[in-house]
């Protein structure tokens, strides 16, 4: 007797391909999306637990007085490379050092003006203005590289396509928290969401 063999037409192959790549499209950029997020969440984490030791550090060791007067918060942290009072020994500095980055490549920036009257922590953490982080540096999307951070970042403000970016500030306790916020902003949005805050 003959036995005929039942097999997939050409249709039925292609059918199921197109399927198979419908569902890849509508779920393969939501995975990655979280990827990326949780890399981010791990960074911001990382990156704010280390100012916030530095800051903490600076505050027990080091009074402010009108040495620091007009400094910003990082050239603050950054200042007293002879005495060992440089509490952000392992990054790397712009020149005007409003800028630094850390060894995983998240990049932080100082942006705004610097306090001109301060001689107490509470006026020098008062005038901290936004910290500006770029979580990934030089990778996409933002690409912010040291040398071109200040420029960079301050025409990123509210750039809801950069996932990268995060904003944060510093009170004057000396804790670091939320800039400021606005449910608008999506830099804040993230900050909440990455650091759980």
């Amino acid at each position: 007797m003959f036995n005929k063999k039942t097999a997939f037409t050409l249709a039925e192959v292609l059918l199921v391909l197109a399927i198979i790549g419908v569902i890849a499209a509508v779920t393969i950029p939501g995975i990655m999306q979280q990827s990326s997020e949780k890399k981010f969440a791990a960074l911001a984490k990382k990156t704010v637990s280390t100012l916030q030791n530095a800051i903490n550090l600076k505050l027990a060791t080091v009074p402010v007085g009108p040495g620091d007067l007009g400094m910003g918060l990082l050239e603050w942290l950054l200042d007293g490379e002879e005495d060992g009072t440089n509490t952000l020994k392992s990054v790397q500095t712009n020149a005007d050092s409003s800028a630094v980055q850390f060894p995983d490549g998240v990049l932080v920036f100082y942006g705004s003006g610097r306090c001109t009257t301060q001689t107490t922590k509470t006026n020098l953490l008062g005038c901290s203005g936004w910290l500006r982080f770029d979580l990934n540096g030089a990778e996409p999307p933002t690409r912010t590289r040291l040398n071109n951070a200040s420029a960079m970042l301050s025409s990123q403000m509210s750039n809801a396509t950069g996932y990268d970016q995060i904003y944060l500030n510093v009170n004057n306790d000396g804790r670091i928290r939320i800039y400021s916020n606005n449910p608008g902003i999506q830099e804040d949005i993230r900050a909440k969401k990455y650091l759980g805050l």
